[in-house]
């Protein structure tokens, strides 16, 4: 299969499975009022709400900046808590703008230390997996260097693992600016969206929590035909 037809399939294959969440956040909308499931839920998810509530109790805000930028290090090298956390935290405390910015630093310093490991280091297992697959080498791969289009759509998914990604970018020598912005702007929708949900955001069984995803997944499912359109149209017109 060539290159060209793998993208197709991938964005295809992407949308396809951002509708397919979207209709899964729906039924969980309405399965969501059984008690029991969240009793449950609470108990696990007591120590991430610890964090936020430590985070946002400081009373200097500025320490607080340095803290969630200082978690976002940390989490280069030991991804034990997710972004939505540190999303939820600056929530607390701060307005969207501000949230927004403090949180878009903190990626820019996630992804930028990853990719500088891999740049020196290599790519590590991901490397190692790409190798030992001419499919996902094809796909992965654009003139020895990352795919941006991959990258793109990889940030973007839901539950897609960051510091690999930025690991083997970094490794397969990608433009360094051009990773930073295809890395921000495609995880830019699921960081509004953290931000957005703020204190509700450890509720998943509240509306305020559900709705938000359902318009996200949705969204990028019509993002992702979209891109898959304007990739076909951009090859027509290198073919001419």
């Amino acid at each position: 299969m060539s290159k060209k037809k793998l993208i197709q399939k991938l964005l295809l294959k992407a949308s396809v499975l951002c509708f397919i969440l979207s209709v899964m956040l729906a039924v969980w909308y309405f399965v969501s009022g059984i008690n029991i499931l969240e009793e449950k839920y609470w108990q696990y998810i007591d120590w991430l709400t610890n964090i936020e509530h430590k985070v946002a109790a400081i009373q200097n805000k500025w320490l607080i900046v340095l803290v969630i930028e200082l978690l976002y290090f940390i989490l280069t090298a030991f991804p034990v808590f997710p972004v939505s956390i540190l999303c939820v935290a600056s929530a607390m405390v701060f307005d969207f703008s501000q949230s927004l910015f403090i949180n878009i630093c903190g990626l820019v310093i996630l992804f930028s230390v990853r990719y500088s490991t891999g740049k020196r280091e290599g790519g590590g297992s991901a490397q190692w997996l790409v190798r030992r697959s001419k499919t996902i080498r094809t796909l992965v791969e654009d003139d020895g260097q990352g795919n941006p289009w991959v990258l793109a759509v990889i940030r973007l998914l839901p539950l897609m693992p960051i510091n690999p990604v930025s690991h083997l970018y970094g490794a397969m020598d990608f433009p360094f600016y051009r990773f930073i912005l295809i890395s921000v702007a495609g995880f830019l929708p699921k960081l509004i969206s953290y931000i957005i949900i703020g204190n509700n955001f450890a509720n998943i069984f509240s509306p305020q929590f559900t709705l938000p995803l359902i318009i996200l997944t949705f969204i990028s499912g019509i993002f992702f035909l979209l891109l898959r359109g304007v990739w076909n149209v951009i090859n027509k017109v290198k073919e001419r």
